[in-house]
């Protein structure tokens, strides 16, 4: 080899450590904008000769990655939080997951679990967001295939007791209390509209979007009916109307032409204390029945009674047994009373049926009656017997006459 040649490659060396060491620094600092126009490995794992994939720009390599976003930002107006991109855990508990950091409150506001279903989480160009599906329609968007549920849960603290409530599509639509494993609400497929509905002023419509009182239940099928039952024993009141004044409840047949008197309607009432039944609509005097506290009851009209209880028409019968007055008498002197009718203290204990008394009086005045054509036949039968009488004693007055007058 020349001298020359030896120049040329002591030269060249130099020339190639003097860069080498050039580059070293510059990958520790750089005061410029560096550019690299190729794919770019970095962490502990990179190998010298890695190899990419055809779109891979930028690979994070090491047993712990994480991309930190530090901000040094000092003014007392400005944001400072330092963030943290990392892929999974390195410490209990060893998740396998993707994670946004909050590095300054040392929170991770944001998970991905390695596994997690296409189209788990999307977020549209309209600003839907999409929970199972990359197509959301609304706002948001939940679709599972078997069942699809939001859960709000209160966990344990200084607030309510832990507490879980669950929003669940698994057919019918339902409210369900996680907590006690029940679901209080639901709504099944189909149910039509405004099934129920609450109004702007807390009227509550039921079939209807436009309840006119505090709970309006309307129906065009002959289905508007409410039933209250309770299947447990034991006495309760199953329903009550309460108000401050005059409360009534009215039964009112729409088939009947509206005016005053026609029976359109009827009215219910507790009115200052006395229970009311009246036409509606109708005057001051449109009251068909008053029931007072005391149990005194007034009607407008006539009473009748169409019970089973017989008319006493049997007391005309041949072969009724009448009593005789002597034993009325013995009967009476006995029992303070009349045969067959309650007596004073019998009425005080059970009341009286009063169609029942209405029959037994009618049963008295009909023997009465029988004992009054007895009496007048007996008087009959005496005054032909006095007038008899009379014939006779009129014959002896002139019988005794002629003697006289003969013996004269």
């Amino acid at each position: 080899m020349t001298p020359f040649s030896k120049f040329r490659i002591f030269v060249y060396v130099a020339i190639c450590s003097s860069l080498l060491s050039g580059l070293a620094r510059a990958e520790q600092l750089s005061a410029t904008s560096p550019t690299i126009r190729d794919s770019l490995c970095v962490g502990m794992s990179c190998a010298a000769n890695e190899s990419f994939g055809l779109h891979t720009t930028l690979r994070l390599k090491a047993t712990t990655t994480r991309l930190e976003f530090l901000d040094t930002s000092t003014g007392a107006v400005e944001a400072g939080t330092d963030w943290t991109l990392q892929a999974n855990d390195n410490a209990a508990p060893h998740l396998n997951r993707f994670m946004l950091r909050d590095a300054s409150a040392g929170l991770i506001p944001f998970s991905v679990e390695a596994g997690a279903p296409d189209n788990a989480f999307w977020l549209s160009a309209q600003g839907r967001l999409g929970l199972g599906t990359s197509l959301p329609m609304t706002d948001m968007h939940l679709v599972h295939a078997d069942s699809a549920a939001l859960r709000l849960q209160v966990t344990p603290g200084d607030g309510p007791v832990q507490q879980s409530w669950d929003l669940l599509n698994t057919g019918p639509f339902a409210l369900h209390d996680a907590s006690a494993g029940r679901s209080p609400f639901e709504v099944a497929q189909g149910a039509p509209a405004a099934s129920l509905f609450v109004g702007g002023g807390g009227h509550i419509g039921l079939g209807t979007p436009s309840p006119t009182v505090g709970l309006h239940l309307l129906r065009s099928d002959n289905s508007a009916a409410l039933l209250i039952e309770e299947t447990g024993a034991g006495t309760l009141g199953q329903l009550v109307l309460r108000n401050n004044g005059t409360t009534f409840f009215s039964l009112e047949n729409t088939a009947i032409t509206a005016g005053a008197n026609t029976g359109r309607a009827w009215n219910f009432q507790n009115q200052n204390g006395t229970f009311r039944v009246t036409t509606a609509p109708g005057g001051p005097n449109e009251i068909e029945m008053i029931l007072t506290p005391a149990g005194d009851m007034t009607i407008k009209g006539d009473y009748f009674s169409n019970s089973g209880t017989p008319v006493p028409d049997y007391v005309f019968d041949a072969g009724y047994l009448l009593r005789p007055l002597s034993d009325v008498q013995r009967y009476i002197e006995l029992n303070r009373h009349l045969p067959d009718v309650p007596s004073a203290a019998q009425i005080a204990q059970t009341g009286h049926n009063l169609s029942q008394m209405q029959m037994v009086l009618l049963q008295k005045v009909e023997e009465l009656t029988l004992y009054t054509i007895e009496q007048q036949r007996l008087i009959t039968d005496q005054q032909a017997e006095l007038a008899e009488l009379r014939g006779h004693t009129a014959a002896f007055d002139a019988l005794a006459a002629r003697i006289e007058q003969l013996e004269n």
